[in-house]
Formats: C-alpha cells, sequence, structure tokens
C-alpha cells in the first residue's frame, strides 16, 4: 500500500494459477479477501475514498475450477475495472507461449469515486518489452528483446493518467 497525495495503491500480485488451480484459486479468494479488508479498514467510506488496486491478480479468463472469479469480492459492487474501457480485442497483457493464448490477468480496479471522477481515463498497455512471440503485437521493441528471452517480462506494463489529481 503506498499513497501519493490524495490516492492510495494497494499493489498486489496474486497467486498464479500454476502448478494447481484449484489451490491457487482459494489462494487468490483469500488473497482478494485480504485486500478488500484492508482498504474497508482504511477508508471509513470506500466507494467515495480515492484508491486503486493493481498489479498481477492472476485470474484466469475462465476459472478451472467451475467457480466464480477468486477475485469476485474486489469487483461486484466494490470496484470499477478499469482495464474494461478497453476495448476487448485490445485487453490482453499476457501472451502463453505453451497454449497460444492472450490473457489479461492485470488489474487496475478502481473507487467508484475515482472512477467517476476520472470517466475518460482509460488504461494503456506498454508491450514494447514483450517476447517477439507475442505477434499481435506489431509495434517497436525494447532494444534486446528476443523471440522469447530476453524479454523485460512475461507481462506488459499497464498505465492509467489521472490528470490533476
Amino acid at each position: 500500500m503506498v499513497t501519493i497525495g490524495p490516492l492510495t495503491l494497494f499493489v498486489c500480485h496474486f497467486k498464479s494459477a500454476y502448478p494447481d488451480a484449484v489451490k491457487a484459486w482459494t489462494t487468490r479468494r483469500l488473497e482478494a479477501l485480504a485486500t478488500r479488508r484492508l482498504i474497508e479498514r482504511r477508508f471509513q467510506d470506500p466507494a467515495q475514498s480515492l484508491w486503486l488496486i493493481l498489479g498481477d491478480l492472476n485470474e484466469p479468463d475462465h476459472p478451472a475450477t467451475g467457480h466464480q472469479r477468486a477475485i469476485q469480492p474486489l469487483e461486484t459492487g466494490f470496484a470499477i475495472d478499469l482495464m474494461q474501457r478497453i476495448p476487448e480485442k485490445e485487453r490482453w497483457t499476457y501472451y502463453d507461449p505453451h497454449s497460444g493464448l492472450y490473457h489479461c490477468p492485470d488489474a487496475l480496479l478502481a473507487s467508484p469515486a475515482l472512477a467517476e471522477r476520472w470517466p475518460n481515463a482509460e488504461p494503456f498497455v506498454v508491450r514494447m518489452g514483450l517476447g517477439k512471440e507475442t505477434s499481435r503485437f506489431h509495434g517497436p521493441r525494447l532494444g534486446g528483446v528476443g523471440a522469447h528471452r530476453p524479454h523485460a517480462s512475461d507481462h506488459a506494463a499497464v498505465a492509467v493518467d489521472f490528470r490533476g489529481l
């Protein structure tokens, strides 16, 4: 957790689905509940406060467990998913070379007050550090980026601009 002016960031990296998707779902659910509890303890009225949950929440597009999304306590009626402001076709931050699928495990979950105050704040994805195997991306790459490795990260960076915060 870090506070910058009036905005409090909750920077998270939740458990990946590997190697056991069912056990990982339970861990991610507990991480989501703990994150929500931290926010509820920090703010008397979380919906009216300025906060942002960001990071790799490792939520699969389709949970293998048959359950609801593990991060659902952060989504439904609590936060606004700013990544939904990106067109679906462009809403990917990770390429899985084993399955050939593109995913968006990275999140920007804003408090309702933050999302309402900046209704046009659209996240942007910076993919220039991804390996060249991510064939959907045709833009420039950072120097030295290879087919799979080296790369800056296996996830693209995500940013959003809240001017005048």
